[in-house]
């Protein structure tokens, strides 16, 4: 592992949520509830429902909450696959700068609330993780410099996971 990546690891396991700023605080929720309204706005969408159909049907018996109006439940997976295509559906997702590709929303919150549901995480455990998560995103979206999509590919599809897994690992209880 560089030293940069394990500076970044180190960071998300290490962060507490008496660290961050009130301010940033208040933007991890409005992020979060954001993420929430577009969700059950796409969820209307014939492909949305075609997702959330198939995730329901593929993860029953889970604890995660489907963010369309029925409110149905999936494993944690499979939610966070349906809320994932739910938040993107109009691309009116959250997003940190243009051409960074960095949507905190869609790959933050989505699994996130999936996996704090699931585990039965606080309200200020989400948003630390929320918060790790953001800044893991971000600096990795940032270092790109949008080049990812000079060579065809979609940046969010790349800079995503990695804050995905810190959110989940973090929920989870997972080290660096």
């Amino acid at each position: 592992m560089s030293r940069e990546t394990a500076a970044l690891a180190e960071y998300a396991v290490g962060l507490e949520y008496e660290d961050i700023s009130p301010a940033a605080v208040e933007r991890a929720k409005d992020c979060i509830i954001d993420t929430v309204a577009v969700s059950v706005f796409g969820s209307g969408l014939p492909w949305s429902r075609i997702v959330a159909d198939c995730a329901e049907r593929s993860g029953p018996g889970g604890n995660a909450t489907i963010l369309r109006p029925e409110l149905s439940r999936a494993t944690p997976p499979m939610a966070a696959l349906a809320n994932g295509a739910l938040s993107h559906a109009f691309e009116m997702d959250s997003l940190r700068q243009p051409s960074a590709g960095i949507h905190p929303g869609s790959a933050l919150a989505v699994p996130g609330l999936a996996v704090a549901e699931d585990v039965g995480a606080s309200g200020r455990e989400l948003i630390t993780a929320f918060v790790a998560g953001s800044e893991v995103l971000s600096r990795i979206g940032l270092a790109g410099r949008h080049s990812s999509e000079q060579l065809g590919f979609h940046a969010p599809g790349l800079t995503g996971p990695f804050g995905s897994a810190v959110v989940a690992g973090r929920l989870l209880g997972l080290d660096s």
